[in-house]
């Protein structure tokens, strides 16, 4: 008896297999080619060594995976032979929304970092760019207006050289950047747009950047992610990063790992995360060096208290991440646990190391 089952079936199957069995389940029939390599060539890398390989098999007559591909990881340098094949490509991989660029160019760095290859992928979302040279040898701005989505930038920006409309959201991973990203999102009056912000931790310099940076983010900021590491006691956190500006957070991430050479007040982040007025909150999680020295003193039950049904009706988890001190064994986690008794009590809190 043969049982025929029906393509959208087919297809959720196809969606849980693994590598191996994709490959062989796109030699099975026609009704199962699409599917699979729709997996088997989702994501691509491309190395100067494999590069030709690629470009041959790409100009074949009938290829036909160069439509499945959406995520590409490149990587470029200047002195290797193959690298003009990468401008060669680049009008075959049209379809592409997820870019990782390794690069690395010491000379004529605006031909080889603006155009050709890495200017042909106008609809990519996410991009990611990593360079092997200093970041102030980079047209980095002119390489971010090319997509819509960004990497590093420069402290004089270009004239002309403006945020892609439709960049919603910005990571930044290198302190030094951060001053720099901000102005230029600032001159550009782009920060109103945002929808996630990502920051690392500050140098003391950028913080009146920041400051006013934070008061131009408006009602469309969604997650926030900042870090609060090697603050100096004398600067509050709450002088730069004022919550009650942005009542339509839905998830905010804080990284809080006081140096132990430093004067450091704890009830600093209870008061800047009280300070909280989104009714739409539903994630936040707190990553911070937990030491009972430090906390032990804190009211507790009245953080706990903040976070009531009433003032976050959208909350769902509370998540706590501390680090394990040699010397206290559990004890830490068991203090935590006890201090927010509330919390756990709802079901919300989560612990981790």
């Amino acid at each position: 008896m043969t049982i025929e089952l029906p393509q959208e079936l087919i297809e959720e199957i196809l969606d849980h297999m693994d590598f191996e069995s994709l490959k062989s389940g796109s030699l099975v029939c026609r009704a199962w080619v699409f599917r699979a390599r729709s997996h088997l060539f989702h994501k691509i890398t491309l190395l100067p060594d494999i590069v030709v390989v690629f470009r041959d098999l790409l100009s074949t007559p009938g290829c036909t995976f160069a439509e499945h591909i959406r995520s590409v990881h490149a990587v470029r340098q200047e002195w290797s032979l193959n690298n003009p094949v990468f401008d060669e490509i680049a009008a075959g991989l049209g379809g592409v929304l997820e870019l990782n660029l390794s690069l690395d160019c010491q000379a004529n760095a605006h031909a080889f970092y603006c155009t050709g290859f890495i200017a042909s992928f106008p609809h990519v979302a996410r991009l990611t760019l990593t360079f092997d040279i200093r970041p102030d040898r980079v047209p980095l701005l002119e390489i971010i207006s090319l997509f819509p989505a960004f990497g590093h930038i420069s402290l004089d920006p270009p004239s002309g050289v403006v945020p892609p409309r439709g960049m919603r959201r910005i990571g930044i991973s290198t302190r030094d950047l951060v001053g720099p990203i901000l102005a230029w999102l600032m001159k550009s009056n782009h920060l109103p747009n945002m929808d996630c912000v990502v920051l690392p931790m500050l140098r003391h310099t950028d913080i009146p950047t920041v400051r006013l940076s934070m008061q131009q983010l408006g009602p469309a900021l969604r997650h926030l992610s900042i870090d609060l590491s090697w603050l100096l006691p004398d600067v509050d956190p709450e002088t730069i990063f004022d919550l009650a500006l942005h009542p339509h957070l839905e998830t905010l991430s804080i990284y809080d790992w006081p140096s132990p050479s430093i004067d450091f007040d704890p009830n600093a982040l209870f008061r800047l995360v009280t300070r909280l007025p989104a009714s739409n909150l539903e994630r936040i999680s707190l990553e911070i060096d937990l030491d009972v020295l430090y906390y032990q003193q804190l009211d507790w039950a009245a953080f706990a208290a903040f976070f009531s049904a009433t003032r976050f009706p959208s909350l769902r988890s509370i998540t706590v991440k501390c680090c394990r001190h040699s010397n206290h064994g559990d004890n830490d986690h068991e203090f935590l646990r006890a201090s927010l008794s509330l919390l756990l009590a709802s079901g919300m809190l989560r612990t981790e190391w």
